[in-house]
């Protein structure tokens, strides 16, 4: 199971590398998105969220349909700081701590799901695959990387550490970090605590 210090780290670690955004944006493939990674693939979506408006007064479920619009429509492949011009709603930073704490709830469940031994990993390496499963999804984590779980199942992390390259638009620094994650997995069970740091202790 996850302890609460687990769940802080984790969040921390995908603050440094998704970032803690309040209001809308398009992702690298051009969805909308808010928060820390918050995918909102629909207008419904975005109506579930508790934004304020300028006057910081709750937003309207006709104010959040006009700027998810407006944000879709606009080019993608930009920093989230870009769309910020176009926006007019935010989302409270503890709006965003709640939704961010359900998400990894549910990462939880799903890496169990593909791992059926996951609370018997070593801290870091389960670190690794939040990282993992947050910017890919569960589908692709599962199926995309064969190599990887075949390494993760039969625990040898050293073998696992060398699968887990991404493309861009995944920075080498956020590679490197689930590499180490999964190297210092190797040491902790080799009885060796190693000295990988955290995102959360680097940054």
């Amino acid at each position: 199971m996850l302890t609460q210090q687990d769940k802080k780290i984790i969040y921390k670690n995908m603050q440094t590398y998704e970032g803690s955004v309040s209001h809308m944006y398009l992702d690298s493939k051009g969805f909308v998105t808010i928060g820390i990674g918050h995918l909102l693939s629909t207008v419904a979506d975005a109506k579930k969220l508790s934004l304020y408006n300028l006057q910081n007064k709750k937003a309207t479920a006709a104010e959040i349909k006009a700027e998810f619009n407006t944000i879709q429509k606009k080019p993608k492949n930009f920093k989230a700081t870009y769309y910020k011009r176009f926006t007019s709603l935010t989302m409270k930073s503890t709006d965003i701590e709640k939704i961010t704490y359900k998400h990894i709830e549910t990462f939880y469940k799903e890496l169990k799901q593909i791992y059926s031994d996951f609370d018997s990993y070593p801290k870091s390496a389960k670190y690794a695959l939040f990282d993992m499963i947050f910017n890919l999804g569960k589908p692709k984590l599962k199926n995309g990387f064969p190599s990887l779980n075949r390494a993760v199942l039969t625990h040898a992390w050293p073998l696992a550490a060398k699968e887990t390259k991404r493309r861009p638009p995944v920075s080498v620094a956020r590679n490197k970090f689930v590499k180490d994650l999964f190297n210092k997995a190797a040491n902790t069970a080799a009885g060796n605590n190693g000295g990988v740091k955290f995102a959360s202790q680097i940054f």
